[in-house]
């Protein structure tokens, strides 16, 4: 697996510390419903959580929903500047280097992401193995689990 990074938005200063952000998404394609797992570390904050995110049949879409509530939660946290971590190469190379023949639910998703990443000082996105999102993929399955 290739590791991809790509800054998503940059000021030119950071006013805080910087938080590491571990994503992931599950899907119940029978129940027809997604959850979301986020692992928030920082100096100050040390969150994890699931939540209930909209289903769709493409598991990027729910990868970058997934994304994208983490970019709202250190905003709600006030911490200015994210590294997320994500195991969905489909969704870093969208955001890394659109074709245009990404489903178009994708595509609004990653320009929700590019819009609500402007509140913070920093955004990056790399792309990891499923080794180092474990914890926030069990998050996600659990809730799953809850609501099925």
């Amino acid at each position: 697996m290739k590791l991809y990074g790509f800054q998503i938005y940059k000021r030119k200063s950071i006013r805080g510390p910087i938080a590491y952000v571990f994503t992931d998404a599950s899907s119940d394609f029978d129940s027809k419903k997604s959850c979301a797992g986020i692992v928030i570390d920082s100096t100050d904050v040390f969150e994890k959580l699931s939540a209930d995110i909209d289903y769709y049949d493409n598991i990027a879409v729910c990868e970058a929903q997934a994304v994208r509530l983490s970019i709202a939660i250190a905003h709600k946290h006030n911490i200015d500047a994210i590294i997320i971590h994500t195991d969905c190469e489909t969704l870093v190379k969208s955001i890394i280097n659109p074709t245009g023949k990404e489903p178009e639910d994708l595509r609004a998703e990653i320009k929700r992401i590019k819009k609500e990443s402007r509140n913070l000082s920093l955004v990056s996105i790399v792309l990891v193995s499923r080794f180092l999102t474990e914890e926030a993929h069990k998050l996600a399955l659990g809730r799953l689990r809850e609501i099925r």
